[in-house]
């Protein structure tokens, strides 16, 4: 009886302290305005891959990530360069919520010229603040990411 009672407690705390909610990553994939159909969308949860999708005729797409978890999401097509965002829903501060983040992706073809070196996988991080402010996009990182593509060229 107590086992059972000492499991029971074990399990009711585990799910009580866990991170409920979503957030909905929507948006667009194009190149130079041109919305790109049936781009591949690759979700790595925790390192492993957890879904995979693709943009609609008018390259949209929608997401929907659990709170909690280190996501990594991938855009791919044949031809193009390869882009991965991170995606961080973990937070101390947020236990629950609903949560939208538009975030339009520019894929840049592999023969085009003048191809930004920040495409490069990742390009981007998204993290979740608190429950006011939601999500926010880590310009930081970006800046961060670039000058270290630039010192690998050089």
């Amino acid at each position: 009886m107590r086992l059972l009672l000492f499991f029971f407690i074990i399990g009711f705390s585990s799910v009580s302290f866990a991170q409920k909610g979503k957030l909905t990553l929507q948006g667009r994939v194009e190149n130079q305005n041109i919305r790109l159909p049936q781009v591949i969308i690759e979700v790595y949860k925790d390192n492993e891959l957890y879904l995979t999708d693709s943009t609609e005729r008018n390259g949209g797409y929608r997401v929907e990530l659990d709170l909690g978890f280190v996501y990594n999401v991938t855009f791919k097509k044949n031809d193009y360069v390869r882009k991965s965002i991170a995606v961080v829903t973990k937070s101390g501060k947020v236990k629950q919520g609903r949560f939208f983040f538009q975030l339009d992706i520019e894929l840049f073809r592999l023969e085009q010229e003048g191809i930004d070196q920040t495409v490069l996988p990742p390009a981007a991080m998204l993290y979740l603040v608190n429950e006011k402010t939601g999500f926010t996009f880590d310009k930081r990182y970006v800046k961060w990411i670039s000058g270290e593509y630039k010192e690998l060229d050089e």
